[in-house]
């Protein structure tokens, strides 16, 4: 191909030389005759600058036909060699197309095997997030029913202590007629119980577990925010107090399967 390159070359530069020699001849014949002063030498100059153009014209010629000659060769020795080749690259073919076949079923499965991976990488990790706020939720539900024993056995004791205190002031008539006292020794004892009783059911009512309902509203809140993490956390732990609660079942159905979409959208395509 690279003689091929060469010869033709060489036959556009050849064609441009005998371009210029035909123009030149062409200017030198359409000159008009010499002039009186002149004489025949001026004459005999052009025909001799002809003569000379048009045998270097000839000699261009006779060399282009031979190059185009060679070309011609070139070109069909090219020919020859290539029909020679086709059938060899023919029964090669099936040969590359298995190994193309083979290096994009190799392709096709790394990708899947990165994906998986990637898949299961990523479930992991929110399997891992969940079971850890699922963990600080049972933690807190745990504390606030340690916090809820405690009250009960206070507000055990205080009942206790009310009893005593009624039975002390059901006695105290009897000792008023033996003794007379004064009202605030009478009514005290009374007055500072109930007082005390009080105290102890306002603050009994406000460190009471959240409620089964205000638990359902809290995760109804989170999964409309999207938070399905937080939502799962506060289904489970309402399922571990109550696990035939139907609310709270269906919820974190829900809450699961908008996470698995919401995972599934994350996910490279």
């Amino acid at each position: 191909m690279a003689e091929l390159k060469d010869l033709l070359a060489r036959l556009e530069r050849v064609e441009e030389r005998a371009k210029e020699l035909n123009t030149a001849f062409t200017w030198q014949a359409s000159r008009p005759s010499a002039e009186p002063s002149g004489g025949l030498e001026a004459l005999s100059g052009q025909v001799e600058a002809q003569s000379r153009a048009l045998g270097e014209l000839r000699e261009l010629l006779h060399g282009a036909e031979s190059e185009q000659a060679r070309a011609i060769q070139t070109l069909q020795a090219a020919l020859r060699d290539a029909q020679e080749q086709l059938p060899r690259m023919i029964e090669a073919a099936p040969d590359r197309h298995d190994a193309v076949r083979r290096q994009a079923a190799y392709m096709q499965k790394r990708f899947r095997e990165q994906f998986d991976a990637a898949v299961e990488e990523h479930v992991a990790a929110r399997t891992r997030e969940l079971e850890s706020r699922l963990a600080e939720s049972q933690s807190a539900l745990d504390e606030l029913q340690k916090k809820a024993a405690a009250n009960d056995a206070q507000l055990a004791d205080l009942r206790t202590t009310l009893a005593d205190l009624t039975l002390e002031a059901a006695r105290a008539p009897q000792r008023e007629s033996e003794e007379p006292r004064s009202w605030y020794k009478t009514w005290r004892l009374p007055a500072a119980a109930l007082v005390l009783l009080v105290l102890a059911l306002v603050g009994w009512r406000l460190q009471k577990p959240v409620s089964e309902t205000a638990l359902l509203d809290q995760a109804g809140e989170a999964a409309v925010q999207k938070d399905f993490p937080r939502a799962e956390s506060i289904y489970r732990g309402i399922l571990k107090r109550n696990p035939k609660q139907e609310e709270a079942l269906r919820g974190l159905g829900n809450a699961l399967l908008l996470d698995s979409e919401e995972v599934m959208h994350t996910l490279p395509q």
